[in-house]
């Protein structure tokens, strides 16, 4: 007969390895591609993310964030309507305004990386209610505030000026991006 503590060695066990290798197990990355501080648009609560090569997202401690410039788009800037894609109803978006405003609400004029933003947005499904623009040190990131009805996913993408298109970074539920620190990989 076994005794009760050789059973519980087995347990022990592999409870020591998940402690000891639990975070590579889990697929996280030990260092994060880009730092994100979001706003929650409810209660103006700030948090921080680390998002790792793998896309994946965790909470991670404060940081100071890299300079940037935010721009926003007017609420009427895209027009969604239902239409036909891939062989699919959809809700699918056109540009209209495509006005884009500085943190004190002056317009300004826009540059040919932001058009090109805009255009790429408007490829994205599901009705855009805003759209924020991030610059930090020379890249350029977009974050679609869509219209889904009783909550509000932040769609955070990186525009990938080598291959044309805007990249989905990650989502976040009701939480705004304000702030940015970027990992080795954009310097």
């Amino acid at each position: 007969m076994i005794s009760p503590r050789m059973n519980a060695l087995p347990a022990l066990l592999v409870w020591l390895l998940v402690l000891i290798f639990g975070p590579a197990m889990d697929g996280q990355v030990a260092e994060s591609v880009i730092d994100v501080i979001t706003e929650d648009k409810h209660t103006g609560e700030l948090s921080c993310y680390a998002i790792g090569e793998n896309g994946r997202v965790r909470e991670t401690d404060p940081f100071e964030p890299d300079e940037m410039v935010m721009l926003v788009s007017d609420y009427d800037c895209f027009e969604s309507y239902i239409g036909e894609r891939d062989g699919a109803w959809k809700v699918l978006n056109r540009l209209e305004s495509g006005k884009l405003y500085d943190p004190a609400g002056k317009e300004i004029d826009k540059t040919p990386v932001h058009e090109r933003i805009l255009s790429l947005a408007a490829e994205l499904e599901h009705s855009i209610m805003q759209i924020r623009i991030y610059e930090v040190r020379g890249h350029f990131f977009a974050c679609a505030d869509f219209n889904v009805n009783w909550h509000w996913p932040f769609k955070l993408y990186y525009y990938d000026c080598k291959l044309d298109s805007l990249v989905h970074v990650a989502t976040f539920e009701s939480e705004s991006p304000v702030g940015f620190r970027l990992g080795e990989r954009f310097l």
